[in-house]
């Protein structure tokens, strides 16, 4: 007896030490940003115009896209884009010649852009917005059609006003792509723009009353287009819940959607027996199967909860922090999500394709002076984008990518 009484503490205390260590991996090291380069704001071909004149906000047109080692900058408030090596060279600009100075740092002669390592080309942007890049280098772009071309559509309550924008490596204008493909009508207001491992656009707007995505082949071909509302969920929530659709984003490699919700259950007054208010009690990740337009399973986004006072009564009672938000998905099926704490520290959480917690960081921007900040991920998981203060706009990176190659390499999947 006392044999097997030592071996079962010791099993316990096995137990307890792989569970304080599975912890410790999940809540591992913070994350430190790495500036590649930074910009000045101002006119010429490599500045930004972010705040150029003092008072006046940024617009939504600024964004910032990776592939390959290059970064792709879209600066509404001038209307270009500029192509910048990870060491802030600038190598290639589409520009609009009424809001910007000549270049004089690229070569602005009409030509092979093959024969010049710097090229910059002109075009008559309105007002740019998002930009993806395919494997082949050809550019995409969201751009605001005239008011002459605009379209009210009543029927959605919305101004149809966005177009995509395609050119060429070269910088040669190919066409456009409206909602039936090329040439076509133009979009709503778009929320996302997503290039697949093959080459697939996908464009996701927003209505009043729905989401709607647009799937289109690599030829501007249109594939799929659905519309998901509140209405899409209730057969499958219950009575006395409600949802609220908080993102979609496509995945990197499926024909699929998935489609980021907050979940509210109905509190009911006692005395009245009726419905006083709403209470958030989660969220989750739904998956949406485009080929059979069909809704699939879930994951519940995991939610920090603390103990502290209540308000009424001062009692001890557990309170949720800030939820996480769907940030991404990787090519290999890790969700990235974030929570944005303080300007210098934002909480990373990344589950595997079953819903699992795989680990939690911290990711360090480490300058409280911030004014503006945007930030996306590429298909291996590494996090990018631009923060920007009073002085200069930072092109930044945080390698998060070697977290799961780290995890990949011991098979912890």
């Amino acid at each position: 007896m006392k044999i097997l009484y030592s071996f079962s503490r010791a099993l316990i205390l096995l137990v307890l030490l792989a569970s304080i260590i599975t912890c410790r991996s999940r809540r591992g090291e913070d994350i430190a940003r790495k500036d590649l380069f930074s910009l000045k704001y101002g006119k010429l071909e490599n500045q930004i115009d972010l705040f150029q004149i003092p008072g006046r906000t940024y617009q939504s047109g600024t964004a910032v896209f990776m592939r390959g080692g290059l970064f792709y900058l879209t600066d509404g408030n001038s209307r270009k884009l500029m192509e910048f090596t990870s060491y802030g060279d600038l190598i290639f600009m589409l520009y609009n010649p009424s809001s910007n100075p000549r270049p004089t740092l690229l070569n602005t002669d009409v030509g092979d852009r093959e024969k010049t390592t710097k090229q910059a080309v002109a075009f008559d942007f309105n007002s740019p917005g998002k930009t993806v890049v395919s494997s082949f280098n050809d550019i995409y772009m969201i751009d605001r059609v005239g008011d002459e071309r605009s379209i009210r559509d009543k029927k959605r309550g919305v101004v149809l006003n966005r177009i995509l924008l395609h050119f060429n490596k070269k910088g040669e204008f190919l066409n456009f792509i409206g909602q039936e493909g090329i040439g076509g009508s133009p979009f709503p207001y778009i929320d996302g723009l997503y290039i697949t491992k093959y080459d697939q656009l996908i464009v996701i707007t927003r209505t009043p009353k729905a989401w709607e995505i647009f799937w289109f082949k690599p030829d501007g071909e249109i594939l799929h287009h659905v519309s998901i509302d509140v209405s899409t969920f209730s057969s499958l929530i219950d009575k006395e819940m409600s949802i609220s659709i908080e993102r979609i984003i496509p995945d990197r490699v499926l024909e699929k959607i998935y489609i980021s919700v907050s979940v509210f259950k109905d509190i009911i007054d006692p005395a009245t027996r009726v419905k006083s208010t709403v209470k958030r009690i989660g969220g989750r990740i739904y998956q949406f199967d485009m080929r059979a337009n069909k809704l699939g399973g879930y994951l519940e986004i995991p939610e920090d909860k603390v103990q502290k006072p209540s308000e009424s009564n001062g009692e001890i009672e557990q309170a949720m922090l800030p939820s996480y938000e769907l940030f991404g998905i990787t090519e290999d099926h890790f969700y990235y999500l974030l929570r944005y704490e303080s300007n210098n520290r934002t909480r990373l959480l990344i589950l595997n394709s079953n819903g699992k917690v795989m680990t939690e960081r911290t990711m360090l921007t480490g300058d409280s002076s911030l004014i503006y900040r945007y930030l996306s991920m590429d298909a291996s998981g590494i996090v990018y984008g631009m923060l920007a203060n009073d002085e200069r706009a930072r092109i930044v990176w945080w390698r998060t990518d070697k977290i799961l190659a780290r995890y990949k390499e011991s098979g912890y999947e």
